[in-house]
């Protein structure tokens, strides 16, 4: 495969906002008097939207609840986000080097509001082109929408493209879209559970990740 693009996700792949995203959950799961199993199973969904989370999360007599927890999580959250927005370990090495040598771009479930921050905050906001949040598209992740969207705008077919996640919503995303999935094991799922999903790759480690990158765009 000749590589011309490369899509991120953001949480859990480029991004350690695990504890941060959990305290947040915790914190909302507490408010609206859910018991404790909900926690994990609140989790095991990060990745997709928030909104689609909660509708799975929350029995059908409280669906009426989730715009009142969406603003209990995002107020929470917004106010830790900048102190549990750090990216993995050889992650701005790996992104600077790339930068130099292929175009990148974001397929997150994240807000974009929440994204830039981050991104400012750790100096790569203008590595990616473009950044494609729930706010643009009409089908969020795992629907191949986002993807789309970022090859359409690259004018770019499938199989020049790889996307990397670290959920089974990513690796879903991604064969959907036709593009080759690639797993990462530093975020929410496994990466057992990554190749079950479809992964055609999988990385314990960002620094193998570089390794094998580095080796296809000499």
């Amino acid at each position: 495969m000749v590589l011309k693009l490369l899509i991120f996700d953001f949480d859990g792949t480029l991004v350690d906002s695990e504890p941060g995203i959990l305290e947040a959950i915790r914190h909302t799961a507490a408010a609206l008097e859910l018991p404790p199993e909900a926690v994990e199973s609140w989790r095991q969904m990060i990745g997709i939207p928030l909104e689609k989370q909660l509708a799975a999360l929350l029995p059908k007599h409280s669906q009426n609840r989730i715009p009142e927890a969406i603003e209990i999580y995002r107020c929470y959250y917004d106010a830790i986000r900048p102190y549990y927005s750090k990216p993995f370990p050889g992650i701005l090495d790996l992104l600077a080097d790339l930068a130099e040598r292929i175009p990148l771009a974001i397929a997150s479930s994240k807000r974009r509001e929440s994204i830039l921050p981050v991104l400012d905050q750790w100096g790569f906001g203008d590595l990616f082109e473009p950044i494609i949040s729930p706010t643009e598209v009409t089908h969020p992740k795992p629907h191949p929408d986002s993807v789309e969207r970022i090859l359409a705008h690259h004018d770019l077919a499938p199989d020049h493209t790889v996307l990397i996640g670290d959920t089974e919503y990513d690796i879903e995303m991604a064969r959907r879209a036709g593009v080759e999935a690639w797993g990462v094991g530093w975020g929410i799922h496994p990466l057992e559970r990554l190749y079950q999903a479809g992964a055609e790759q999988g990385f314990a480690d960002v620094q193998s990740l570089h390794q094998t990158l580095t080796e296809l765009l000499i």
